[in-house]
Order: structure tokens, then sequence, then C-alpha cells
């Protein structure tokens, strides 16, 4: 009976210990300001520890600076990290991520010229026009036979 115990115990803990196969983390534009030329990235899992690939997050944000006229894009910042199905747990409150998708959120400030958000110089400002009179056309004189 012991030894029927300890096989199902073992099955039980071994089978809890199976390695799930992480999908890819897949950076996707949540937010962002031309005029303040932020872009806002974030990356979502469920569970594990995840190793977002920085360099797709930074190739993103250069993309979608350079839609704004930038030339690249660097992180900056923190980030931010939420849970979908946050719990708070036992007597000291500890928060716990049940079932939920946890995301993580970065800033991304573009660098470089900004051509987009360059105003066309203005055109000078001209005093108005002093009233002329007409200048008056030369009469031409015709030909009458006479």
């Amino acid at each position: 009976m012991q030894k029927l115990f300890l096989v199902t115990l073992s099955i039980a803990v071994l089978g809890g210990c199976t390695v799930r196969q992480a999908k890819p983390i897949e950076w996707s534009a949540v937010g962002g300001s031309r005029a303040d030329a932020t872009v806002k990235l974030q990356y979502s899992y469920t569970h594990g520890t995840p190793n977002p690939d920085i360099n797709q997050a930074i190739n993103l944000a250069k993309s979608r600076c350079a839609s704004w006229g930038y030339t690249s894009a660097e992180l900056f910042g923190g980030e931010a990290r939420g849970c979908s199905g946050m719990l708070t747990a036992g007597a000291l409150g500890v928060p716990l991520c049940q079932g939920g998708e946890w995301t993580v959120t970065k800033d991304f400030q573009c660098t470089g010229d900004g051509v987009a958000l360059k105003q066309p110089p203005s055109a000078p400002v001209l005093a108005p026009a002093e009233e002329e009179e007409p200048i008056a056309a030369p009469v031409k004189k015709s030909k009458r036979k006479k």
C-alpha cells in the first residue's frame, strides 16, 4: 500500500513539473505622443519568467518614431507591471496574480531631427499696400478713313 501511495505521489509531483513551452513575447504599441516624441510599448504573459526581445521593442519604437520624422528611439524610464487577475492573499496582504495575465509596459523616447514636427517657416508679414491710383492704359488712336 505504501508503495502504491509513493508511486501515485511521485507521478503527481513529477506531472506538475512538466515544462510548458512558453509562447514568444510579442511587443505591441499601446500609446504614445507625437508632440512629446514618446512611444509606449507593452507585452503580456501568463506564467514563468518572460524573456522579451528588447531589440524587437526598440525596432518597433524606431518604426513608430520614423513615421513622425525621427531617426531613432531609445528606452527611457522604468517599466509598469500589472495583472488582470490580482488578488490579495494572507494576513500580510501579499498580492498574487491568480490566473490572470501580466502586462509589462515600457516607454521609449524618439530621437533625431523630428522633421515631421517642424513647422514650415512662416511667411513674413507685409504691411498693407498703400492705395495707388490705377494706371490708365494708353489710349489707342484709331485710324479712320476719311
